[in-house]
């Protein structure tokens, strides 16, 4: 299929070469002739997006599928949500679900990290908000969750770096759940 684009352009697209599907090489051509909105409709029939009249269906479709796709591999998968009030709600959202299907434990603490109060427990997925050269992390570390000192008021967390920190709640309170940021 020859695709034109303007025709002042240096260059031009003429053959839609990548995509090998007829549904989707159509589709390309809708969108570079301005037919967005029936490119994004063939994408929705194929599954290939979402389309949700509302965010909550959309939060609930994102954790659903992050839960049956990641649940066991959850350092592979991220989140990415552009409010960070979704962030939370998604958080939130997974860690329940996660809970329920046994891959995270009981509360032992609660922390309050400085934008709200979270409940930690063995199997959480966190994320360092903040530097702290001393800890030995950095703001944007994630790891899991691996034991949790009630006494002491300490965590220990397997970085994705392949490091080990030992978290004293005392002093770093800049952690909060890492399944969507």
């Amino acid at each position: 299929e020859l695709l034109k684009v303007r025709p002042e352009a240096s260059s031009q697209i003429e053959t839609i070469r990548r995509q090998k599907d007829e549904w989707m090489r159509k589709t390309i051509y809708d969108a570079a002739l301005g037919h967005t909105s029936d490119a994004i409709e063939a994408l929705d029939q194929k599954g290939k997006i979402g389309i949700f009249k509302k965010a909550a269906g959309a939060r609930d479709r994102l954790v659903n599928d992050y839960i049956d796709k990641n649940a066991e591999r959850q350092k592979e998968a991220l989140i990415l949500t552009s409010r960070k009030g979704d962030a939370s709600r998604i958080n939130d959202r997974v860690r329940e679900k996660l809970k329920e299907k046994g891959y995270i434990g009981d509360d032992r603490l609660k922390l309050n990290n400085g934008q709200r109060t979270i409940g930690v427990a063995v199997g959480d997925r966190v994320i360092m908000t903040k530097n702290d050269k001393r800890v030995g992390v950095y703001n944007g570390d994630r790891g899991m969750l691996q034991q949790i000192d009630e006494g002491s008021k300490t965590l220990q967390v397997k970085l994705d770096n392949g490091k080990n920190a030992t978290i004293p709640l005392k002093t770093y309170k800049h952690v909060d759940y890492g399944w969507a940021s």
